[in-house]
Order: structure tokens, then sequence, then C-alpha cells
């Protein structure tokens, strides 16, 4: 199951305007849902 938490990681990457993957190191937990999500949705696709 993909979900997305609510973390700081997402309001910091809204307010400099980048994404979670351009924070670095202290947003892992963060871009892990990101790929898991990624991944969910192109699975529903049939595209992965």
């Amino acid at each position: 199951e993909a979900m997305l938490c609510q973390r700081n990681a997402y309001a910091q990457s809204a307010v400099i305007g980048a994404s979670v993957f351009q924070l670095g190191s202290g947003a892992d937990a963060a871009q892990k849902e990101v790929r898991k999500l990624v991944s969910a949705v192109l699975h529903q696709l049939g595209a992965h």
C-alpha cells in the first residue's frame, strides 16, 4: 500500500520550489514514500 504521510520535507520542498529528492538525505523517508507511490501508480497503469 502506497501512501504519503504528513512530513516536513513536503512543506520544505514546496517553499523552495523543489522536490523532496533535492532536499538530500534529510528527506529519505519522504523520498521512499514518493518512490513507493510512483511504483504503485505505474503498476496500476500496467507500465511496471
